[in-house]
């Protein structure tokens, strides 16, 4: 099933699932932000 999905988004089946997020803290805030999927790739 993962491979469909990852087929249906236009992602390859190598892709694992999961989510990656980016979080910075700059002049005393944090900012986050999603990271694209492929991101996972390079983890």
């Amino acid at each position: 099933m993962g491979a469909e999905r990852a087929s249906a988004q236009g992602l390859s089946a190598d892709t694992p699932d999961g989510f990656g997020v980016a979080v910075v803290r700059e002049e005393g805030q944090w900012r986050c932000s999603a990271m694209a999927p492929k991101s996972l790739l390079s983890l």
